[in-house]
């Protein structure tokens, strides 16, 4: 299955997703494999939810930001690849193919070949120019430290270079304890590797059809693959099969409905998009989790927010969803009700119903989160025509955050302060007194008001006789006039 709905597993992650994608991935495809290591920021956010298709060697493609699957970056065409054999197949409840790894890093940790029964393995598929599968490394330590004890081993598999890898490792990954540590360090507590060859990649992700990282696969005690998945999300269902309480039937249903989704929004970016919504709405899902049916609900509105002819069944969903009882379920509401008022003729009043939905659960968003859902309530505010309260959530947007992230959001917070700046002007125009606006004439003052006889010049102060022309002086210079 490939990444697409691995991306969704946390509908609000689907929001930071795409929020992340367009501030802070843009220029991704301009980058080569080989400088890819040394240009990446390490991710200061919680990317972890977010997965990324791996690229074509030396021709990395980024989707733009809004398309039917996310961001992604492609896999190398198939077509083009030298032939091998057949890959064998595999799903939940499949045997784990062997670890043919020809690298292991970490020191501490002895090669695994074959799966002991009993014990729990994690095999997990990273890149160094990944920033998910990085911002994924301190939780992965984390599980390997809380379950080694219980028999858990945790091994990462990147198909690079050992030489890439190993540049990588020198790098700083600093945390509060330990403010010097490098990414060697960190991954010293878990099994890090390097398959340059790519067998174990093409044995377990292309034959579990999955081609987004990070991915890990979940082994059971009996060898067979359990669950595949974000390793984000791995905390629940790694518990359950440790403690023997593991339902693989019902997780391979969802996972089935999955690939089935997969295939609807494939469909989807071929054009066909009548048809996949109502593929869509014809899946079975009543006795599925809260999970799955939430990742169909996502999936409806990526497809709604892209049909203009159906804007009153998105404002009907949507509205459902800002009224919902679930906090992820407000925040994905308001994100596509953000996508959809950029080209759609959204009512005001349902834009204005998710700014204040959103609002109303700013309290309890985690800070990496924060940037993200302030930014889109920003949009929505300028949507509506309130520049100043946009202005005043994105500045709190741009001071929750530091880094790239924060120069990107400054960018759209200097377009609002110009816009506003435009936009004074004429509104002073506007509200200046028009002609009619003058005072009427009941407005003069009174004849009662004029000055009083009393007030007139005294007869004295009139200038004098003795200065004003005389009557006879006057009519001389009358006759001479004439005379000429």
């Amino acid at each position: 299955m490939s990444s697409i709905f691995n991306l969704f597993r946390s509908p609000f992650t689907s929001m930071v997703l795409l929020s992340a994608a367009t501030l802070l991935f843009a220029g991704c495809d301009s980058k080569t494999d080989s400088d890819r290591t040394d240009a990446i920021d390490v991710p200061s956010l919680d990317e972890g939810d977010i997965q990324i298709e791996a690229p074509a060697a030396g021709d990395a493609k980024v989707d733009e930001p809004g398309a039917a699957d996310g961001f992604q970056m492609r896999l190398p065409d198939e077509s083009a690849a030298v032939e091998e054999a057949p890959v064998q197949k595999i799903s939940i409840g499949s045997p784990a193919p062997p670890l043919e790894i020809e690298h292991w890093v970490s020191e501490g940790f002895e090669p695994v070949t074959n799966f002991e029964s009993g014990n729990v393995y994690i095999v997990e598929f990273w890149a160094t120019w990944c920033g998910p599968c990085i911002a994924s490394m301190p939780h992965l330590a984390e599980l390997q430290e809380k379950y080694k004890d219980q028999g858990v081993r945790l091994i990462s598999v990147s198909d690079e270079p050992l030489e890439t890898v190993q540049e990588f490792l020198k790098r700083p990954s600093p945390s509060e304890d330990d403010p010097e540590r490098t990414f060697a360090e960190l991954t010293n507590a878990y099994s890090l590797t390097v398959d340059p060859d790519g067998s174990v990649n093409r044995a377990y992700m292309e034959g579990a059809n999955q081609s987004g990282i990070p991915t890990a696969f979940l082994v059971g005690k009996t060898g067979e693959i359990e669950w595949i998945g974000h390793p984000m999300a791995l905390d629940e269902p790694l518990q359950e099969v440790l403690s023997d309480q593991w339902d693989r039937e019902r997780y391979l249903r969802e996972f089935q409905l999955e690939e089935q989704i997969d295939e609807i929004m494939m469909m989807v970016r071929r054009g066909q998009v009548e048809e996949g919504l109502a593929a869509l709405e014809a899946l079975e899902t009543e006795e599925l989790g809260s999970q799955i049916k939430a990742q169909l609900t996502d999936a409806k509105m990526r497809i709604l927010v892209s049909l203009p002819e159906k804007l009153d069944e998105f404002a009907t969903a949507a509205n459902q969803m800002l009224s919902a009882d679930d906090q992820q379920q407000v925040l994905m509401a308001t994100w596509y009700i953000r996508q959809a008022a950029e080209f759609s003729e959204l009512p005001a009043d349902l834009r204005n119903s998710a700014i204040m939905a959103a609002k109303g659960v700013m309290q309890d968003i985690d800070a990496e989160q924060m940037p993200f859902l302030l930014d889109t309530v920003a949009h929505l505010q300028e949507s509506v025509g309130d520049l100043p309260g946009a202005i005043e959530s994105q500045q709190e947007a741009v001071d929750s955050t530091e880094g790239r992230l924060q120069e990107r959001l400054q960018i759209y917070l200097e377009d609002l302060k110009t816009k506003l700046g435009e936009q004074e002007p004429a509104e002073k125009k506007a509200d200046a007194p028009a002609s009619e606006d003058a005072p009427a004439s009941e407005d003069a003052p009174a004849a009662e008001d004029a000055p009083a006889a009393e007030d007139a010049p005294a007869a004295e102060d009139a200038p004098a006789a003795e200065d004003a022309p005389a009557a006879e002086e006057a009519e001389a210079t009358l006759e001479a006039n004439a005379d000429l």
